[in-house]
């Protein structure tokens, strides 16, 4: 990548005055990272910033511990495919069913076609339909369904009162294991529950 005119600082800078982020390099060095590469910038004033992706040989990279997950099916709902993509690889080479959706309303056809949905993952701020209200909706059809909220906003920026005692959040940028790990840790707690009930 080359941008010319521009450090480093500017292209990630944010203007939380209009909610407007430059983000794009960020969601780039999380999908890099997730697949075991590094992102080398060179910048400097009226000069521009180069920046070098690096990825290591194939079959190099350590894969995260492989999960039994039984016939555990997920559903991904992110506007950004990139996103969708890597999380749906990440989360079917860990074994699971995975289903995705590119926003709210196809998110809603999918359940009503299939069910046995045993957990939601979806991005928070979404058009037309956001992750918060798509939750609710399939909550409404599915009342036990648990939630994974994934944002490139902090938790904190959200606000507390945007997700209930029992959902859950993960930051993007993350990492395939902390994905896989979030997702067990979740469907082992809607396990207890329904083995106790």
């Amino acid at each position: 990548f080359f941008f010319k005119q521009k450090t480093a600082y500017e292209i990630y800078q944010c203007d939380w005055s209009s909610d407007v982020c430059s983000s794009d390099l960020a969601t780039v060095h999380g999908l890099v990272a997730a697949n075991g590469g590094h992102i080398v910038v060179d910048s400097a004033p009226g000069r521009g910033s180069r920046f070098t992706v690096l990825f290591p040989v194939a079959g190099t990279r350590a894969s995260a511990s492989r999960p039994d997950p039984g016939a555990a099916t997920v559903l991904v709902v992110d506007d950004d495919e990139p996103i969708r993509r890597i999380v749906r690889r990440v989360l079917t080479n860990a074994g699971y069913r995975v289903l995705d959706a590119d926003g709210g309303e196809r998110a809603l056809a999918l359940v009503e076609s299939d069910p046995g949905i045993d957990l939601l993952i979806t991005d928070v701020v979404m058009p037309a339909i956001g992750g918060v209200e798509l939750a609710a909706r399939m909550r409404g059809l599915l009342p036990a369904l648990p939630v994974v909220f994934i944002s490139g906003y902090t938790f904190e920026r959200l606000g507390a009162d945007t997700l209930g005692p029992a959902d859950h959040f993960l930051s993007k940028p993350f990492t395939p294991r902390a994905l896989v790990e979030q997702v067990q840790r979740v469907l082992r707690e809607r396990a207890a529950v329904n083995s106790a009930s």
